[in-house]
């Protein structure tokens, strides 16, 4: 049997035909059969995943206020798994419904005929192929990821100890942990992007699993790089709330580096969540409020709600966010809009938090310091909507060292 190679060389327009390389038949791909989860659905996996996100914010909580927490089995540990198990059972019983439908028939794994597909690559397309529904394949197998790392952890711990501080924060199976949550978490976002259509958007309730999702993935991402949020840690107030306000020196500078870096981070989190979303549906009004109320209140939880001033400020830029979408309606495909609004965003977003900051605990940098870093995270969030709207490049001249 012989392929015919139809790669164009310098030598030869036409096609030529290799008669020593013979492979197996190709069957004809057929069309998968999908089913999506309904609304309904997708509420139950918010539900379940609020339920394992507020565990990992409690937990958390614990490992910073209890520095004498020296074991592993502890009503923090107990509510987050159980938020756990209580999210994978639902899942697995979405694939279980799933079971079934009516399966798929081969279809083939490679696209072209040089590679035959292994025994057991067919086995897990049989197997799986038409079982999960749309966009929560990560988010099962997050839950897998999870359990893994749960387990890992348990044994880290029992061996180390527990860390404390911001070394929990880097220890490999709390990043394992990381990966498995963000999966999981972000399955009914993934779920909504593939059901409801561009244009069926009229009002948050149609979207609201979805923008519940970005949330609570936006608040995970959040806390994991609680080390750097500037919330948590406020390199830039006054002092009497942060050591380093009035430094000077090599001192100074790291607090101003740390300061600045934690608000750039919080900046793209926040604001590029809500970008997302706007690349998919037109702006609801509400999803800036529930995006940034949420990783608010969660953040704030870390600290027991001691700064609960923050996380008012934060929802009302939320609402200013939500008007600014109204007006301006922005979308990919009026990038100059998006990206204004991008900018928009991120000032009413640190203009908040700063005049909030003012007044409760003083601002402890430099006017220039204070004004050049929110200009940065602005640049920030529009260099962000630039890189979401980026046109296609022309397609490279193929070279003959590419052939």
């Amino acid at each position: 049997m012989a392929i015919v190679d139809v790669t164009p060389t310098p030598d030869a327009a036409a096609t030529r035909v290799h008669p020593t390389v013979a492979v197996a038949p190709v069957r004809t791909a057929t069309a998968r059969q999908v089913w999506h989860t309904t609304g309904r659905d997708d509420l139950v996996s918010i539900t379940v995943g609020t339920w394992l996100a507020v565990g990992l914010f409690v937990d958390g909580w614990a490992h910073n206020a209890l520095r004498s927490l020296e074991t592993f089995f502890t009503p923090w540990h107990a509510l987050l798994y159980s938020g756990f198990l209580a999210t994978a059972a639902w899942y697995l019983s979405l694939a279980v419904r799933g079971a079934s439908r009516p399966p798929d028939r081969w279809s083939d794994l490679a696209s072209t005929p040089t590679v035959r597909p292994t025994k057991l690559a067919v086995v897990v397309r049989q197997g799986f192929a038409g079982r999960i529904p749309v966009g929560y394949g990560w988010g099962i197998a997050g839950t897998f990821i999870f359990a893994v790392g749960g387990l890992g952890d348990m044994a880290w711990h029992l061996a180390f100890g527990i860390e404390q501080g911001i070394d929990a924060l880097f220890s490999p199976t709390h990043l394992l942990l990381a990966t498995g949550l963000i999966a999981v978490l972000g399955a009914p976002f993934r779920a909504g992007w593939r059901r409801v259509p561009t244009d069926g958007v009229t009002k948050l309730a149609d979207v609201f699993p979805a923008i519940a999702s970005v949330s609570l993935v936006a608040a995970t991402i959040a806390f994991f790089f609680m080390h750097a949020w500037p919330t948590i840690r406020p390199f830039h107030v006054g002092r009497g709330a942060s050591p380093f306000a009035y430094a000077s020196g090599d001192v100074r500078a790291a607090a101003v580096t740390a300061g600045t870096g934690g608000m750039l981070v919080m900046t793209v989190v926040m604001v590029g969540a809500v970008l997302w979303t706007i690349t998919r549906w037109r702006h609801p009004f509400g999803t800036a409020t529930v995006i940034f109320g949420t990783v608010a209140s969660l953040m704030s939880a870390i600290g027991a709600f001691a700064q609960w001033q923050l996380v008012v400020a934060q929802v009302g830029a939320g609402v200013v966010a939500d008007l600014l979408a109204w007006r301006l309606d922005p979308s990919p495909d009026r990038p100059g809009v998006f990206r204004a609004y991008a900018g928009l965003v991120a000032l009413a977003l640190w203009g908040a938090v700063f005049t909030t900051d003012f007044a409760t605990r003083g601002l402890g940098w430099s006017r220039e310091v204070n004004g050049g870093a929110v200009a940065w995270c602005c640049l920030a969030s529009i260099g962000l909507a630039m890189a979401m709207t980026a046109r296609d490049s022309p397609t490279r001249a193929v070279c003959s060292r590419d052939r």
